[in-house]
């Protein structure tokens, strides 16, 4: 085992940091409540005892489930004599994703329900995103009390967990600012040239740019390391298109082939990578175990992060105060707005630490982001 995990949580946000030996980000997660990030509280490997919505000859069966849409259970595995109605016990083999609903196959229920109205019903809980940043860590930090409890009595016992923050903050100002990045469009490569990447709604684009300067096969080689990086940290799935730089032949091509396969090696996530095509085109195809970031975290899909992820920042910020300090929050007004709506008991968590009100001041309409700065006066 290697490594640290660091976890930190408000109310209705988790977000957890996987760090090798040297602290350098492996992979990294976010969860909300209301989010998209748990559909339903839905997760791959779970089992379910749903009902047929309706049958779609030689596509399949919509399936109830606990999520918004159905989900589809292919026609080749439709029993038969399914029909519309029928309870049918499925494994969720891929959550949903850019407005389809998730996908799932028959198995043979290791239970039968006991109240036929309570479906949909989960037998049994699948795989916890959570569990696949932890599963070789040597060290677990937490800033929540009662998290760390639950995850001492999850945890192997040769794993140690201990309580660091919220002061100092337990993701640092480095850590934070790599975070960031993640949600940019334009990855810089060591050696010269960048990446840049586009999730659209069926697919994800990269396109490995030389940045007008001559570059070699070994630009490509490098992209195809940062690629495995960007695509597990920004947890991107799905079918992933990379348009590399021209290459000289075959056997260019199946070098970069290999280092592909070898930089997504550890990727806990089932990944296939295909053969580059001669104009320098490789597919990637990744399962779908959560949902991507930009997903969670920017409104829309869009790269400009929601007034929901700007409003924890800023608690977060507010956090790394004294306690005592009465702080004032200047912020747009949407941002104000979460933090009176959606985010109103993350809001009052972090008061109860600090042991006054954050008073809201509303910025401009113009002003992009929150305020830097949170000028703050001790109580009298």
């Amino acid at each position: 085992m290697s490594g640290r995990l660091l976890i930190s949580s408000l109310p209705g946000e988790l977000r957890a940091a996987r760090l090798d030996d040297d602290g350098s980000l492996q992979d990294y997660l976010v969860q909300r409540h209301g989010s998209g990030s748990g559909e339903g509280d839905m997760a791959v490997g779970d089992v379910w005892v749903a009902r047929v919505l309706r049958l779609q000859k030689n596509l399949g069966a919509f399936i109830v489930l606990g999520g918004s849409k159905p989900a589809l259970l292919d026609w080749a595995d439709c029993r038969s004599g399914l029909s519309e109605g029928a309870a049918v016990t499925v494994q969720v083999t891929r959550l949903a994703q850019a407005g389809k609903g998730a996908k799932v196959k028959a198995v043979d229920p290791p239970a039968p329900p006991q109240d036929a109205h309570a479906l949909p019903l989960r037998l049994i809980r699948g795989d916890e995103p959570l569990s696949l940043l932890g599963a070789t860590v040597e060290e677990v930090l937490c800033d929540d009390g009662d998290l760390l409890a639950t995850l001492r009595r999850l945890l192997p016992a040769d794993v140690t967990a201990r309580l660091q923050g919220p002061r100092p903050p337990l993701f640092d100002t480095r850590l934070e600012e790599e975070i960031d990045g993640l949600l940019a469009r334009e990855v810089p490569l060591p050696g010269g040239g960048r990446l840049l990447i586009e999730p659209v709604e069926t697919l994800t684009a990269i396109d490995v740019d030389s940045g007008g300067k001559a570059a070699g096969p070994e630009t490509n080689l490098a992209a195809a390391k940062e690629i495995a990086r960007q695509v597990r940290l920004r947890a991107l799935s799905g079918l992933i298109v990379v348009d590399f730089l021209a290459m000289g032949g075959r056997g260019q091509r199946d070098r970069l082939h290999a280092t592909l396969k070898t930089a997504f090696a550890d990727d806990p996530v089932e990944t296939s990578i295909f053969p580059p095509l001669p104009s320098g085109l490789v597919e990637i195809a990744r399962q779908r175990r959560r949902p991507a970031l930009h997903e969670v975290v920017c409104r829309y899909a869009a790269w400009q992060p929601s007034p929901e992820t700007q409003g924890y920042a800023a608690l977060r910020q507010a956090l790394a105060h004294p306690p005592a300090a009465a702080l004032t929050l200047t912020l747009p007004p949407a941002v104000a707005a979460a933090l009176e709506g959606p985010l109103a008991e993350a809001r009052q968590a972090v008061e109860a630490k600090l042991g006054a009100p954050l008073r809201l001041c509303m910025a401009e309409p113009e002003a992009p982001q929150p305020s830097g700065t949170f000028p703050g006066e001790m109580l009298e």
